[in-house]
């Protein structure tokens, strides 16, 4: 999404923001953007800007915003459901479903960008138990294991 313009991406950000708030207790994030974004037409304005228009070359009818977002969706790449801002992707809901259950067809399509966003899990899960340890050393304790074997 870092293509998007300024406006499209502050519209993103606060769609995440808004479905980590409301989401229901046994809904993902995910579930919940997806839904918000839709209702919202975020699909057919990152179609747009990318320059798909309809054949009249005017702006999507409601009609035809209803249309993409039925076929197209925002997806993880990462697998169960998971998600972060940083990893979501725009395409197809049949390559994103496909993808829900066989992870790999995301490496065939989008190698890059998956390759980003399993990059950026991972600074977010060390830079999580760095900190970790830093809370513990402030506290005199120590996140080693001792064993007496």
């Amino acid at each position: 999404f870092t293509k998007a313009s300024a406006d499209l991406q502050k519209e993103v950000n606060d769609a995440w923001r808004r479905a980590l708030r409301e989401k229901a207790e046994d809904e993902k994030a995910l579930d919940c953007f997806d839904r918000i974004a839709t209702e919202e037409g975020l699909a057919a304005r990152f179609l747009s800007e990318a320059g798909a228009r309809p054949k009249s070359g005017e702006a999507f009818s409601e009609e035809q915003i209803r249309v993409i977002g039925e076929h197209y969706g925002f997806y993880s790449f990462l697998v169960g459901g998971s998600a972060a801002l940083r990893t979501l992707v725009l395409c197809a809901r049949y390559t994103g479903d496909a993808a829900r259950n066989e992870p790999h067809i995301w490496t065939a399509l989008a190698g890059d960008f998956y390759g980003l966003a399993i990059n950026y899990q991972q600074y977010c899960v060390i830079e999580a138990s760095m900190r970790y340890g830093m809370r513990l050393r402030r506290e005199g304790k120590s996140a080693r294991r001792h064993s007496d074997s």
